[in-house]
């Protein structure tokens, strides 16, 4: 569903589509027996509005699964040991769109052998780079600002932390805006207070911080 959402206003539909959350409103406001699953990197705001256990929506935010990972290696018959497998599913968190296109790689250029494409340490290339720079396109600066900030801080800042940060620049509603903007789009992954990126993430972002 991303691809009718406004690049530019997180969560809204694009002038031309703006018919989908009249009909999503619709779906949710109205007595029916029927199910609407939608996948999207973006959450629609009109979905946030309605969510929840006692209401009729439901949001599952789908992390990357180890198990259907190397399945997915499987079946694209790549060939290593399992510590090799699993450490191309890691730089990947185990991210299924991701690793269906390194692994057409892989079989291209290292004839479907995983530890030769791990020894050359290069993870952002062709496909990889390409999907990142399309998501990247559709950030605010001061989203990107705040990607930068994590990539220099690999092990995570805390909502404080980044508060001390942007003082100065940004007002603390105009932080969360941003923050809650970044986690809609799927770029941030959280573990207790703290917000990171994925490794891939944090390699394409280090990659264009050592150009400038």
């Amino acid at each position: 569903m991303e691809t009718i959402l406004d690049a530019s206003n997180t969560g809204q539909f694009c002038s031309e589509y703006e018919e989908y959350g009249k009909m999503l409103r619709a779906i949710v406001e109205t007595p029916h027996s029927s199910c609407l699953i939608l996948t999207s990197r973006e959450k629609p705001a009109v979905v946030g509005i309605y969510e929840g256990e006692p209401l009729k929506v439901r949001t599952l935010r789908l992390l990357g699964s180890p198990e259907a990972a190397l399945a997915l290696l499987s079946a694209k018959e790549l060939v290593g040991s399992e510590a090799q497998k699993q450490e191309l599913c890691h730089h990947y968190s185990n991210n299924p769109l991701a690793l269906k296109i390194v692994a057409t790689s892989i079989c291209d250029l290292f004839n479907g052998e995983i530890g030769q494409f791990l020894h050359h340490n290069t993870f952002i290339f062709n496909g990889i780079r390409r999907l990142l720079e399309q998501q990247f396109r559709r950030l605010s600066s001061l989203e990107k600002t705040i990607i930068y900030w994590l990539a220099m801080n690999s092990e995570g800042m805390t909502i404080v932390q980044l508060q001390q940060e942007f003082a100065t620049v940004v007002s603390r509603a105009g932080l969360f805006e941003a923050l809650e903007s970044l986690w809609g789009r799927s770029l941030l992954e959280k573990q207790a207070n703290y917000y990171m990126l994925q490794p891939f993430v944090l390699e394409y972002v280090s990659q264009y911080l050592d150009k400038i």
